[in-house]
């Protein structure tokens, strides 16, 4: 593998003498299986050597030499955006050095990224004043070239000093391996949550967090987080001290933060419990930890009915076969109406009637036979082609209708889109990240929050939204909560008639420490570890409620009345419009009586008066 080597010097006017070897830089970082280096020295002449030494003895090797000006920017660019692991030897013996120090250490370049080898006889305020991890890969030598393990374990607390060994000339060099710390030696977090419910009763809150008994089903996030917590704090051996907060924390006006945020920014407490999102003016002055869960809204509705309905009588034929069907029936009315108007047999014993035509067809076409007996060779043309083309449309459909009744019924709403574009009403929710417009604004879709402020004024609250999803609308609220609600109140015919869709990918969240804290690489390993063995999940299993199951039997589905209603509705409609007609009838046929009575009472008037005369 190639030796990358970036050599960067200071314009100092001092010139102090590299006493450490350049094989023991060479070696050191040999051990630590390190490849690309960065060597920051205090002269230009420790610089030339170096540059010499490696040209000597590293002839194939690769390595740069920085300029004398903008040394800072140089070597932030030099040591970050890699994927392999970058060794930086730092000689703290000159002034430029220390604030070079001081800046690698304020950005948390101190992790496992990068291996730093810091030459100086002594534990020097500088690394006093440290930003270290528990992962941080720091060694220092002194002129003896005796090499110390730098550590840092229980936050601001004096450093510790670990022996590895020393360094001999034309020797192997070996270093003593040092575990990873793993205690904080009894020392006390302090934490801090955000109580959604601002109890008075402080001491039972915090007593309860892990009873199940206790407002059973609320405040589940910051449950489990609380029990993620426990595990770390007992892992590095620690206590926590939990304090409580009115809110996460937005940004203010001047640009700090509030609420539980607002502390941690303040460092009036190291880190938080729950679940916060990832927000950018969150992370310019907090840092955040890996992701813990995910979280994500829902909205909950009862899909609309298509088939059972009478709708469904219509579905197997699309609307423009429909409309194909009824054109043709009249077309071919009309055309029997002309065959049978000039038709010459003898034998034909009723009149030509466009009514009777058309109830022929239909009759035809429905399989149900003639009602009108025709004689030419065109007629029957007509009605034979027109009972070929009924039978296929009529097997179709009835197979159509059989395939819907063995299948599983469509859902036609199955995403956000279809659920915008429907005639459901939505509403949210009355919690702070949808009671805030500007929280809600800036992570739920536009076309979503569009058609809510179109229909609904303002949120309600999850009671209120259980009443309004039997309604037919629309609720979204968390998933946890109204989990819950349904499985409480919710009959089980209900819940088989319920579907759930996310409005938006499921929002990442965690939990945030202060800035450059030593306690983010440990939150991070001891989280790790938990998702790896299962410990995670099985505390996301204890405390957070699984989507309600549809356990209905469902046992001999019976027609009832509701179905056949639109048959008796056809029937009745008939029917009165029969009678209609047949009293029309009646009346037009005594109108007609009544007028040939009195033309034949003048006919006999006038007759017997010109018989007089």
């Amino acid at each position: 593998m190639e030796l990358l080597f970036v050599v960067l010097f200071a314009n100092i006017a001092t010139v102090y003498p590299l006493d450490v070897s350049h094989s023991l830089i060479s070696d050191f970082f040999e051990v630590k299986n390190t490849y690309a280096l960065n060597l920051l020295l205090c002269s230009k002449k420790e610089a030339v050597q170096t540059v010499e030494y490696f040209l000597v003895n590293h002839r194939e090797k690769l390595f740069t030499v920085n300029g004398q000006y903008g040394i800072e920017k140089d070597i932030l660019t030099s040591i970050t955006g890699h994927h392999y692991k970058v060794g930086i030897f730092l000689d703290l013996n000159c002034k430029e050095n220390q604030k070079i120090f001081n800046l690698v250490s304020r950005l948390g370049f101190f992790n496992t990224s990068h291996t730093f080898l810091i030459y100086s006889d002594h534990v020097s305020d500088t690394l006093h004043r440290a930003v270290l991890d528990s992962t941080a890969d720091l060694t220092m030598v002194n002129s003896e070239n005796t090499f110390y393990h730098i550590q840092r374990s229980r936050g601001d607390y004096d450093i510790n000093t670990v022996r590895l060994g020393t360094w001999k000339p034309n020797t192997v060099l070996k270093l003593k391996r040092v575990p990873t710390v793993r205690s904080l030696d009894g020392t006390t977090i302090t934490s801090t949550m955000f109580d959604i419910y601002h109890t008075n009763d402080y001491e039972r809150f915090l007593s309860e967090l892990q009873n199940h008994t206790y407002i059973e089903g609320e405040d589940l996030p910051n449950r489990f987080g609380y029990e993620l917590n426990l595990h770390i704090a007992k892992w590095y051996n620690y206590s926590i001290f939990l304090i409580t907060a009115d809110r996460w924390g937005l940004k203010l006006p001047n640009g700090s933060l509030s609420g539980a945020l607002g502390q941690v920014e303040r460092k009036e407490v190291n880190t938080t419990m729950g679940a916060a999102r990832y927000m950018i003016e969150r992370l310019n002055v907090v840092d955040p930890v890996i992701t813990t869960h995910e979280f994500w809204f829902m909205f909950i509705f009862i899909q609309p009915r298509i088939l059972g309905t009478y709708k469904s009588l219509f579905l197997p034929l699309s609307l423009g076969v429909w409309i194909s069907l009824v054109l043709l029936i009249i077309v071919a009315s009309i055309t029997l109406f002309i065959m049978l108007k000039y038709e010459k047999s003898k034998d034909l014993k009723h009149k030509e009637n466009i009514s009777a035509c058309f109830l022929q067809l239909i009759g035809i076409f429905s399989q149900q036979g003639l009602t009108i007996e025709v004689f030419n060779l065109s007629s029957r043309l007509l009605c034979l082609f027109l009972l070929l083309m009924g039978t296929i449309v009529v097997i179709l459909y009835n197979g159509e209708t059989t395939n819907a009744l063995l299948s599983t019924a469509p859902t036609p709403i199955k995403n956000i889109d279809d659920l915008v574009k429907s005639d459901i009403k939505m509403a949210l929710v009355d919690a702070f990240y949808f009671t805030n417009i500007q929280v809600r604004n800036s992570f739920v879709p536009k076309k979503i929050y569009e058609k809510i402020d179109k229909h609904m004024t303002k949120t309600y609250s999850l009671q209120e939204g259980l009443e309004m999803i039997k309604q037919n609308v629309a609720f979204c609220t968390e998933y946890f909560w109204i989990y819950v609600a349904i499985d409480k109140y919710f009959d089980e015919e209900l819940k088989c008639k319920l579907s759930y869709i996310l409005p938006m990918p499921s929002l990442l969240v965690t939990q945030y420490v202060v800035k450059h804290s030593h306690l983010r690489e440990l939150y991070n390993e001891a989280i790790i570890w938990m998702k790896e063995n299962g410990l995670s999940h099985y505390g996301q299993v204890r405390w957070f409620p699984q989507k309600p199951k549809c356990t209905l039997k469902q046992g001999f589905i019976f027609v009832r009345l509701e179905s056949v209603t639109i048959a008796i509705a056809i029937y009745f409609i008939g029917l009165i419009l029969s009678i209609i007609i047949f009293l029309g009838e009646l009346r037009i046929k005594r109108n007609r009586a009544r007028v040939r009575n009195i033309v034949h009472r003048d006919k006999l008037r006038n007759g017997k008066i010109q018989w007089m005369i």
